[in-house]
């Protein structure tokens, strides 16, 4: 079942609503540490204190329940910072040879 960018998103005062919190992040976000670190939900919230563990609970069963979807957002987001890395290397170097010549 295909899902809007913006059912991907975990509102963080989605959960306790007159208390309006911010920032957001979305799920994929969350899934990263737990990927890139192998942190538990109570790590993630120790991690980053505006968290609640509800929040990360409902994320991480929302990952589990589209994993194969997430997966791919988050290599595509992968593959961008890597690609966004190559070109700042290229224009570094384009700079420091324009600067020093």
């Amino acid at each position: 079942m295909a899902t809007s960018p913006l059912s991907r998103t975990i509102v963080l005062y989605f959960l306790q609503f007159p208390d309006f919190r911010l920032p957001r992040i979305r799920v994929a976000q969350i899934v990263m540490d737990y990927l890139a670190y192998g942190w538990s939900v109570e790590e993630m919230c120790r991690q980053h204190s505006y968290l609640r563990l509800a929040e990360v609970y409902a994320a991480m069963g929302y990952y589990f329940d589209h994993q194969d979807e997430i997966d791919n957002e988050v290599c595509l987001e992968w593959e961008q910072a890597q690609q966004a890395k190559i070109k700042n290397q290229y224009y570094r170097k384009q700079h420091d040879k324009t600067t020093y010549t």
